[in-house]
């Protein structure tokens, strides 16, 4: 969805799986506010399951900038794993990326498996 991110992510010795994975294997706990973990552990319930993979690309987006820079700067794969792993995402809420969610979910539903797309 966002060739820069992946491109910062991977230059940094990592992949956006990976990362994803992480964030979602702890319901993004620790990394963004209490009400934003909460709204995505209910995600899948209100909207779908492949609104989850959908919040992940949004909080990628969201930290474009920060991606990039710290990629662009990093000399080992753990200086940008310390960075998108310990990383307080405060800024980040859900409802100025639900537009965006949905039309991932009109392009991509099908392909993930999952769409709620009429």
């Amino acid at each position: 969805e966002d060739y820069g991110v992946c491109m910062g992510i991977r230059g940094g010795g990592l992949t956006v799986g990976y990362v994803a994975h992480y964030w979602m294997s702890q319901t993004f706990w620790g990394y963004l506010p209490w009400p934003e973990v909460v709204l995505f552990a209910v995600l899948p319930f209100v909207f779908g399951p492949s609104y989850r993979i959908y919040y992940v690309v949004c909080v990628l987006k969201h930290l474009r900038t920060h991606i990039i820079e710290n990629s662009a700067h990093t000399t080992t794969r753990l200086d940008l794993c310390e960075v998108l792993l310990n990383l307080e995402i405060t800024q980040f809420r859900m409802k100025d990326h639900l537009d965006e969610m949905e039309r991932m979910d009109k392009v991509y539903g099908w392909r993930v498996g999952f769409t709620n797309s009429k």
